[in-house]
């Protein structure tokens, strides 16, 4: 079971598991180990579609955090479909402060639901008000009501969902009616799902017990049973007090004598909310619901007719939209995308509505006969979905082609660059506008891609410049960056190379641009940097120290060489450079002896001061 604890949201935190210890466990990586593409498995296996946002190391030392270390080391391809399939290094410590992991998650889109509905991997849930009294049958009709049904609880990723979702943003809802049911049947306990054709059990997650020795199915007796997700039961050693599990199990009670103090899930799949192409002005999908999850005002509003009129000024168009509430984007030539009104003093939002390509209703159109990953050209004649944007009309009408180019407008170019080091997926022979929809709906957060023209090379990456300055010239590529996915580098320092770092990082000792354009622009005076050898009884030799922002602190010897020692002499005043260099505590250590002010240090050999060279810190 995975978790997150710690953040804003369901959707962000630093990574907690379960497994060989009981409890909790604390995920921790090697140091600047734990990047975007492990975050995005694990954001993917917690249902959150779109992958990771970001991915981070460090958890601040707070009185909640579990004490087991569950791994120390992380390493994923990048492929795997479960965090469990990726290699772990299981060590005895971890400096929690520094390595415990955390990501946040792209939001489901929201357009997806109602305004009361949460989405997640497929499917929108509702939490009925526990204190509507409601009964098993009764809860069952509640949710058709709402074109949905009660709760079936199908996979570990379903359960862990709804229990995190109700740990964490409904932290009084202790029981949670479900359409399970048992009963026996020839001395068989059977048990279905009473509100999905009664589906047999595939998955189950009954309260194991303190000691986890009672995972077993419960036995009914002659009445029907009702399966409730629970979060309490008996203490292990003060069984007439309850004490948390943390974590929704599964228990019975007796349907026709069951209490009415239960709280309710209903649940349904996503509504077709269609996709937008563009700007979205043709969109005609039945999206009523913003980014920010509000409802969408009537356009034929009393309340919003003024702001409709200066939106609109179209009279033909403002006469289209007066029948519906759904998403629209009536006027391009102003709005970016979809949008509608929330709020009766015209306050208005864009709706978080898919693009086309991104997922497969845009080549399904609702009513065609075409199959699973088939292109519907015209009723009856279908390709293969791979064969739409490939640079060739494989339609007869053509439509295949018709609206690939619209996908570069998502992007912006720079000619004769591409960015380096970076590539995560490389396709050939593929056309322009094709690596444009390829890392749209590449099934990792793809940021960027450069595209050689003459040899149709596509190179897909999940990064881009700011956070990067990897961009190098290359006359053979052109380089396209996603607008939506560009990193916001206000209050940032920008470096030479168009990395945005914090002001924290700048004239830290560190090169964090990678070309030392936050550290060029600092002084003596700035840095308050000092050089000196200590430990020795003459000038000319000793163990060298070094003072940044006011601190003094040693030079680790890994990877220390004569041409890190010809700099530092010359910078003591020494011309005629260095002798020989002693191993590392020749010259005794510092008090404490911990306490490094630079390591892996990398001097080229022309620099006139240690400052000048590159180190990790």
């Amino acid at each position: 079971i995975i978790r997150l604890r710690g953040g804003l949201s369901g959707r962000d935190g630093y990574v907690e598991v379960q497994g060989a210890h009981p409890g909790w466990g604390v995920v921790c990586d090697v140091k600047n180990g734990w990047t975007i593409k492990e975050a995005n498995i694990l954001c993917r296996q917690l249902g959150f579609a779109r992958g990771a946002a970001t991915a981070w190391q460090g958890r601040p030392p707070v009185d909640d955090i579990p004490s087991w270390v569950a791994t120390t080391s992380v390493q994923c391809f990048g492929n795997e479909t479960k965090f469990q399939k990726c290699k772990f290094i299981h060590g005895a410590t971890c400096n929690v402060a520094r390595d415990a992991v955390g990501i946040t998650c792209f939001p489901n889109r929201v357009a997806h639901c109602r305004k009361d509905e949460v989405p997640h991997a497929g499917n929108c849930y509702h939490l009925a008000n526990a204190n509507a009294g409601l009964n098993h049958e009764e809860a069952l009709r509640y949710c058709a009501d709402r074109q949905s049904r009660l709760v079936d609880i199908t996979s570990q990723n379903e359960n862990n969902f709804l229990s995190e979702w109700l740990m964490l943003d409904h932290p009084r809802v202790e029981t949670v009616m479900t359409a399970g049911l048992g009963f026996s049947m020839m001395n068989t306990t059977i048990w279905i799902w009473e509100d999905s054709a009664k589906t047999k059990f595939k998955f189950a997650k009954w309260w194991p017990g303190w000691r986890e020795d009672r995972a077993m199915p419960p036995w009914t007796g002659s009445r029907p049973s009702c399966i409730v997700m629970k979060k309490s039961f008996p203490c292990f050693e003060l069984p007439e007090r309850n004490c948390s599990s943390e974590y929704f199990f599964w228990y019975v009670e007796d349907c026709a004598s069951s209490s009415k103090g239960h709280a309710y899930v209903c649940k349904k799949p996503y509504n077709d909310i269609s996709c937008v192409y563009g700007k979205g002005h043709h969109y005609s999908g039945n999206a009523n619901v913003t980014t920010s999850g509000k409802a969408c005002l009537p356009w034929n509003d009393a309340t919003v007719a003024y702001a409709l009129m200066v939106n609109v000024p179209d009279r033909q168009v403002r006469n289209k939209l007066k029948d519906h509430n759904y998403c629209r984007n009536p006027n391009p030539v102003q709005e970016s995308k979809p949008w509608c009104f929330t709020g009766t003093y015209g306050e208005k939002e864009h709706c978080d509505i898919p693009a086309c390509g991104s997922s497969g209703q845009a080549r399904i159109p609702q009513g065609g006969q075409c199959k699973k990953d088939l292109f519907e050209c015209l009723p009856e004649e279908c390709i293969p979905s791979h064969w739409v944007c490939d640079g060739e009309e494989d339609c007869t009408n053509g439509k295949d082609e018709k609206f690939c180019s619209e996908h570069l407008n998502f992007f912006e170019k720079t000619v004769h660059h591409r960015l380096e080091g970076y590539d995560v997926e490389k396709w050939i022979n593929t056309p322009l506008k094709t690596c444009a929809l390829r890392c749209k709906e590449a099934d990792f957060t793809c940021r960027s891609f450069s595209h050689k023209a003459n040899e149709k090379l596509c190179l897909l990456s999940d990064h881009n410049v700011g956070t990067t300055g990897a961009l190098v010239i290359d006359i053979d590529f052109d380089f396209y960056e996603m607008n939506d996915r560009k990193i916001d580098c206000t209050d940032m320092f920008i470096c030479s190379n168009k990395k945005c770092i914090n002001q924290t990082q700048v004239c830290d000792g560190k090169n964090d641009c990678n070309d030392r354009s936050d550290e060029s622009i600092c002084t003596l005076e700035n840095l308050d940097y000092g050089i000196r050898l200590m430990g020795s009884e003459t000038s000319n030799e000793g163990r060298v120290e070094v003072k940044v922002l006011g601190h003094w602190g040693q030079v680790c010897d890994d990877g220390f060489g004569m041409i890190d020692a010809e700099v530092i002499c010359k910078e003591l005043g020494f011309n005629l450079g260095a002798l020989e260099i002693r191993p590392g505590g020749f010259f005794g250590n510092m008090h404490p002896p911990t306490v490094f002010m630079v390591d892996q240090l990398k001097c080229r050999g022309n620099e006139t001061s240690l400052r000048e060279c590159d180190f990790n810190g």
